[in-house]
């Protein structure tokens, strides 16, 4: 078998792979994420009202009080483990500094994730520092808001995956929400609408003619769709006559399409989920690894990541098989030529017949 030259169709796979890779990572990155951050103060109980300073990227620093009162989700009230909540560009480093009166820890960097939740754990040293916590574990939905009673539906948008006729139109920074709402078994809807705590979006109607994608006319699930600036929470409203049906707080993923599936209730609240939306929130590990749960963001980075595998694959087969074949021109087929005329020799001087094959004049002895 004689090795084959390298060919150039490996420079075009190394540059696709990696032209594919910022492309998958950006999409992956577009919004915002959910920082939450836990200090343990058990051992010092130091801390009376302390509040994190986070200096985000190109934006000024924000001062975010940390609470101790069970209002976010995870936190047990009374405990000296405090906890605050706010969102910040996804995948960006943020700064953080704890601040307890005049006080003031060492700038610490996080390196926060790509999903929609990325949770740190810290523990308060003696010297008013923070050291990361690993033992501690984020429980779901961490740092959300604790439903109260009177207090609007909390539900996570279940993102939906990109298709060219359904982004058309869409900016960087906007969202197509879908809300589909089922009334098949309280039917208590008759002319109901959606209004969006948005400025500059205007209430829509629910609708169950057929109209929609998906829509089956008089199946008694209603449907609305309305685009909105991209944000981290989104205040919605369900209309029926006069009043309100239903409040709604909605966690929007970092896609360009998100869908939330309802249905009424005969009691109250009048409206509760319809099912557990698919995984779309993720929590980041003490360390500040991702667990993101945004598939499809997930999915265009192990694309480029693989295409990127793919490259530097074919690059390295291409060297090894040059230098294999260097070697065989310039190494390995000369000396099976001498080998071969050696042989020649061995063989004409063993054979007493006359006439046989003595090496011609001028072939190289390998002796």
């Amino acid at each position: 078998m004689i090795p084959l030259a390298p060919v150039p169709w490996t420079r075009t796979l190394l540059a696709l792979g990696l032209l594919l890779l910022p492309a998958g990572r950006a999409r992956a990155q577009a919004g915002t994420s959910l920082l939450v951050v836990a200090i343990d103060d058990r051992d010092g109980r130091g801390l009376a009202a302390p509040s994190l300073r986070l200096e985000p990227p190109g934006s000024a620093p924000v001062d975010v009080a940390m609470l101790d009162d069970g209002s976010l989700v995870g936190d047990v009230p009374g405990d000296a483990i405090w906890m605050a909540a706010h969102a910040v560009p996804t995948g960006a480093s943020v700064g953080l500094v704890l601040r307890e009166g005049g006080s003031a820890s060492p700038r610490v960097e996080l390196a926060v994730g790509s999903g929609e939740r990325s949770f740190f754990a810290f523990k308060r040293v003696a010297d008013g520092g923070l050291s990361p916590d690993p033992a501690a574990r984020p429980v779901e939905g961490v740092g959300a808001p604790m439903a109260r009673e009177g207090d609007p539906l909390v539900v996570q948008a279940a993102p939906v995956a990109a298709t060219g006729d359904a982004d058309a139109g869409l900016g960087v920074d906007q969202v197509r929400v879908r809300v589909v709402l089922d009334d098949r078994a309280a039917t208590r809807l008759a002319a109901p609408r959606l209004r969006v705590d948005q400025a500059g979006v205007e209430p829509v109607a629910l609708t169950d003619d057929g109209t929609l994608e998906g829509d089956v006319a008089g199946d008694g699930i209603w449907r609305a769709e309305v685009v909105v600036r991209r944000t981290q929470y989104l205040a919605l409203s369900v209309l029926e006559g006069q009043g309100d049906l239903a409040k709604l707080t909605v966690f929007l993923p970092s896609t360009g399409q998100a869908e939330i599936a309802l249905r009424t209730t005969e009691g109250e609240p009048a409206v509760e989920l319809t099912a557990e939306p698919q995984a779309t929130g993720g929590a980041t590990a003490p360390g500040g690894a991702s667990a993101s749960g945004d598939a499809l963001a997930g999915a265009d980075r192990l694309g480029a990541v693989l295409w990127t595998l793919i490259a530097l694959f074919a690059v390295a087969f291409a060297w090894v098989r040059g230098v294999a074949w260097r070697a065989w021109r310039d190494e390995v087929r000369p000396a099976l030529g001498r080998l071969e005329r050696h042989l020649d020799r061995v063989e004409a001087e063993a054979d007493p017949r006359p006439g046989a094959r003595s090496p011609a004049a001028g072939e190289d002895d390998p002796r």
